[in-house]
C-alpha cells in the first residue's frame, strides 16, 4: 500500500504519481504524463489573472486540460497492482466552526481529503474509496464516491469528477 499526498500543484502532481505508478513505464519521459502536463501549459494560461475565480490566482484552463489527460488516461485502467492512497489538502471558502470544548470554537479554512485508488485492470476505471484515519479527533470529510462494486462508466465518470473538485480546491 503506497501513500502520494499535496497541496495545491502538489495535488495534482501527487495524482499524477499514482496514475503514473499504476501505468505501463512510458520509455520517453517526453512523452510522459507529468512532462506534458507541465512542460506545454502556458505561463500566461495558468496565470490569467482576468479569467481567474473568485479566491483564486489563477485561471483553471491550464488545470482544466491537466485534469482531462489525467481524466482519459483514468478511463483506460490502472494496473491491478496499484493500491495507493491518496491525501489532498483544500482550503473551504468558507471557515467551518470546529469546537475545541464545550465552550470554545475556532474557524477553520482547511481540509484534508484521503482516500484509496485500487487499479482494475486494462479498460476498467480504478475503484475508489474515502480512507478515514480512525484515530485522528477531528471530523473528517468524506467524498461521495459511487459504490465500490459499480465498475461502469457513469461511476468512474462520477469518482473521477470527486477527485476533479479536490484538485480544484486545492
Amino acid at each position: 500500500l503506497g501513500l502520494v499526498t499535496g497541496a495545491s500543484a502538489g495535488t495534482i502532481n501527487a495524482l499524477l504519481a499514482a496514475v503514473a505508478v499504476g501505468s505501463e513505464p512510458e520509455p520517453d519521459p517526453t512523452k510522459s504524463l507529468f512532462f506534458t502536463s507541465w512542460t506545454e501549459m502556458r505561463y500566461d494560461e495558468l496565470l490569467d489573472v482576468e479569467n481567474a475565480p473568485t479566491h483564486a490566482l489563477s485561471s483553471r484552463r491550464a488545470l482544466e486540460d491537466i485534469a482531462l489527460d489525467l481524466e482519459r488516461r483514468w478511463g483506460q485502467g490502472l494496473s491491478p497492482d496499484l493500491d495507493i492512497v491518496m491525501g489532498a489538502t483544500t482550503t473551504r471558502l468558507e471557515s467551518n466552526q470546529v469546537a475545541v470544548r464545550d465552550d470554545f470554537s475556532v474557524a477553520r479554512q482547511e481540509e484534508k481529503f484521503v482516500f484509496r485508488i485500487r487499479g482494475r485492470g486494462p479498460g476498467q476505471a480504478p475503484q475508489v474509496t474515502n480512507y478515514p484515519d480512525r484515530g485522528y479527533p477531528l471530523v473528517q470529510p468524506l467524498l461521495p464516491f459511487a459504490d465500490p462494486g459499480r465498475h461502469d462508466l457513469e461511476a468512474a465518470a462520477h469518482n473521477f469528477e470527486q477527485i476533479r473538485k479536490v484538485l480544484f480546491a486545492s
